[in-house]
């Protein structure tokens, strides 16, 4: 996997090759189903009027490598996962996230260009959770999965 990338405050930090293990996406829309009496599943009704949800979870290793940052010194394993924890800082704001897949997130069923059937723009997201896995021996990089959510 290669061009994934974070962009917070003008600010980008790039993933090198081969440290991003997975990228794992979950759509999560609300559904209300009501099903009816004496009736089989067929007839049950379903709403989708909660709107959706959408997480994000990366699954990698970050290894010393050259700066990750333009015009910064990003580059030791410690230097990188202080940068990413900086992001949860109790002010969180909106994080422009890029990968080959992820680069957009369905916005609205209105606008929707043929054959697909919502539109799209960028991806943004805010983290949710973020672990960081040190192995006894392991001193060349670190275990890392970052789990976000998207919206503005």
């Amino acid at each position: 996997m290669t061009d994934i990338s974070f962009l917070v405050n003008g600010i980008t930090f790039v993933f090198a090759e081969g440290e991003v293990l997975s990228i794992q996406s979950s759509y999560m829309p609300d559904i209300e189903n009501v099903p009816l009496s004496k009736t089989g599943p067929m007839n049950a009704y379903n709403y989708d009027y909660n709107g959706v949800q959408k997480s994000i979870n990366i699954k990698g290793v970050l290894f010393a490598t050259t700066t990750r940052v333009s015009g910064y010194s990003i580059d030791s394993i410690v230097e990188q996962k202080q940068w990413l924890e900086s992001l949860c800082n109790g002010d969180q704001g909106a994080i422009k996230f890029t990968s080959n897949y992820e680069s957009s997130s369905i916005l609205s069923t209105t606008g929707a260009t043929p054959p697909y059937q919502a539109a799209f723009t960028n991806t943004y997201v805010m983290i949710k959770t973020m672990n960081f896995t040190e192995l006894e021996g392991k001193t060349d990089h670190i275990e890392f999965n970052i789990n976000m959510m998207v919206g503005q």
